[in-house]
């Protein structure tokens, strides 16, 4: 009996365990988010299969596109192996964090430079 107790236990102290880590994930919004700041010719778009486009209009004439991968608070928008945009989730918004984000100068040239900190929100429409 004493067994089956102890098992029981420790059953429960590991589904709590696992229910208070604060390792979730956060969610994301699908759709386009616009920065608040006045840089309206850059948009992020983030789709349902993983996969986003950062259209620069300015700068570029193809966007770039990757996967990205959502670890704890922060989004990671992967374009190829050296570049990378990270943000950070705060709500539904995107806060860029540039010290996190590894982009080569060829590619903020090219893609797109975001100043640390910018924030994107979602669209209304």
């Amino acid at each position: 009996m004493k067994k089956i107790m102890l098992f029981f236990l420790l059953v429960v102290l590991a589904v709590l365990s696992a229910g208070c880590s604060n390792n979730k994930n956060a969610d994301l919004l699908i759709g386009n988010y616009y920065p608040e700041s006045d840089l309206s010719s850059i948009r992020i778009v983030i789709e349902e299969d993983q996969s986003f486009e950062l259209i620069n209009l300015l700068r570029s004439s193809w966007p770039p596109k990757g996967n990205y991968k959502i670890k704890n608070e922060q989004v990671t928008l992967i374009i190829d192996d050296e570049n990378k945009y990270v943000f950070d989730i705060k709500g539904d918004s995107l806060i860029y964090n540039a010290s996190a984000s590894t982009l080569s100068e060829d590619a903020e040239t090219a893609y797109a430079y975001i100043e640390a900190s910018t924030k994107f929100t979602p669209s209304e429409n």
